[in-house]
């Protein structure tokens, strides 16, 4: 029986992953010409909650670490200021994200109401926790241009700030939103 579990899970962190950089593919189509610097309003993240919701911490921060090394493939790592970029931006971030399968017990144990509380505090952390490596990386490795390319009466940390949150909001919104239809139609995707 241990061995099926195994194997099951292994099987989930590979198909959701699978889905989290496919949606995170097609985010890239529409979103690289609003963002320059980096980021998109995408849902890749949901496939990161759902596993961290169905097997806890060890199911959200493997399939986030997964995720986010293997966007390294369609990252170019010639336009990264620094080899440290990479990883902030990618396996970093995206692992952290996972810590949202902190919430998993409570949303198993949980109905109704106080379930989508959960859920919705869950999304919240893991992509507070996501903002942190960007927010840090631009401040780091791409302060320097900004201080080039901004005006002079525009501080550099705020805007570093405000451009994080501009994709990162909606992302997080976007995935609120799906997993609470995702749980209305078939709680059982986020459940063992």
């Amino acid at each position: 029986m241990k061995n099926t579990t195994q194997i099951r899970f292994i099987t989930e962190v590979a198909v959701f992953s699978a889905i989290a950089l496919v949606l995170d593919f097609i985010a890239g189509w529409y979103s690289n010409f609003i963002w320059p610097l980096g980021g998109s309003i995408s849902i890749a993240m949901v496939p990161i909650f759902i596993m961290s919701f169905r097997w806890g911490l060890k199911g959200g921060l493997l399939t986030g670490l997964v995720v986010g090394s293997l966007q390294i493939l369609w990252a170019n790592p010639a336009e990264a200021p620094h080899p440290l970029q990479i990883i902030l931006d990618y396996p970093l971030a995206y692992t952290l994200v996972g810590f949202s399968g902190l919430y998993a017990k409570k949303i198993a144990n949980s109905e109704n109401a106080a379930k989508l509380y959960y859920i919705t505090i869950a999304i919240i952390v893991g992509g507070v926790l996501r903002y942190i490596p960007h927010v840090i990386l631009g401040y780091v490795y791409f302060r320097h241009y900004l201080l080039e390319d901004l005006p002079n009466y525009i501080p550099v940390i705020p805007y570093i700030l405000v451009y994080n949150l501009g994709y990162l909001v909606p992302s997080i919104f976007l995935s609120i939103i799906v997993i609470r239809l995702i749980v209305r139609k078939r709680v059982d995707l986020i459940e063992m």
